[in-house]
């Protein structure tokens, strides 16, 4: 990402920290973002790795800052995974936990809430155990599984370089990085006779996700979901994960479907910069069904 781009990226972050209605303690966030932009800034000008962050009233650890400030600014500046709930304790599955930023946030909209989180990589798995036992969180469950269309084993692709790297997945095709380490890892079906409600169902395990929505098709899960956030990775030369069956899925359950580019890459995607990103990009995919979600 280049300089100009850099100052977009802010512009519109910043436009979003001041126009969001859904932002809670705005003013602190606030300052809390441009100071973790400085640090940011910073730990690229030296190459200083900061491996903990405080904020919040959390304390995080991580392998490397770029990317925990971009899941902190997905997450607590764009909201991605905001919702409503008449429950104090809405229950949540988290298919994808990575370093349990995502955990967090949902603590912080919902301290009561119970959480169901899975994550396959085993590095990745003892950061996001560490991260929920030293923000003593409650009611989380850690599963270090993978999540598919069926219960066994899959090969996973993980960045060998840093623990919760960006882009771990169980599809070869969606590696973007050097340094691959392969192993096998035990992967589940999400089953409706396993759960009585789900409030919200989060998916960000990176290109896999049509394995999940080819077992949603018969097994009647997402009966039981009121909301479901899917980070989609389109892919024009992977047949197993085309958009059309996934959103014929989520019609056939009657949600409301809200699709987004990723914040975090481009406002806009031109057929040049598609060309340049391999023909390849990722969907942000928010559903939901009742009208008191909005």
């Amino acid at each position: 990402m280049g300089f100009f781009q850099h100052v977009d990226q802010y512009l519109r972050d910043m436009y979003t920290l001041v126009s969001s209605s859904m932002i809670k303690r705005k003013l602190r966030i606030f300052f809390l973002y441009n100071w973790l932009v400085l640090k940011n800034v910073f730990s690229k000008i030296t190459s200083i790795q900061f491996r903990r962050q405080k904020f919040l009233g959390y304390k995080v650890d991580f392998d490397n800052y770029g990317s925990f400030f971009a899941l902190f600014t997905e997450m607590f500046v764009y909201n991605i995974y905001y919702f409503r709930s008449s429950e104090k304790a809405p229950f949540i599955v988290d298919c994808g936990g990575n370093i349990g930023m995502s955990l967090l946030y949902f603590k912080y909209l919902f301290p009561k809430a119970h959480i169901e989180c899975y994550e396959p990589d085993p590095s990745t798995f003892q950061l996001l155990k560490k991260n929920v036992e030293q923000n003593k969180l409650s009611s989380i469950t850690l599963i270090q599984k993978g999540v598919s269309g069926k219960d066994g084993k899959m090969k996973f692709y993980s960045y060998g370089d840093m623990k919760g790297g960006p882009g771990n997945t169980l599809l070869e095709s969606q590696v973007n990085f050097k340094n691959v380490q392969t192993f096998d890892v035990e992967v589940v079906e999400l089953k409706k006779e396993n759960y009585k409600k789900i409030h919200f169902l989060k998916i960000d395990i990176e290109g896999a996700e049509g394995f999940m929505f080819d077992s949603f098709k018969d097994n009647d899960f997402l009966s039981l979901v009121d909301n479901v956030n899917l980070e989609y990775h389109y892919d024009i030369g992977y047949d197993g994960n085309k958009l059309s069956p996934i959103l014929a899925v989520l019609e056939k359950y009657q949600y409301n479907v809200v699709i987004n580019q990723n914040t975090l890459v481009a406002f806009y995607t031109s057929r040049s910069l598609y060309r340049k990103l391999d023909r390849k990009y990722v969907l942000l995919i928010d559903c939901f069904k009742d009208k008191n979600h909005l």
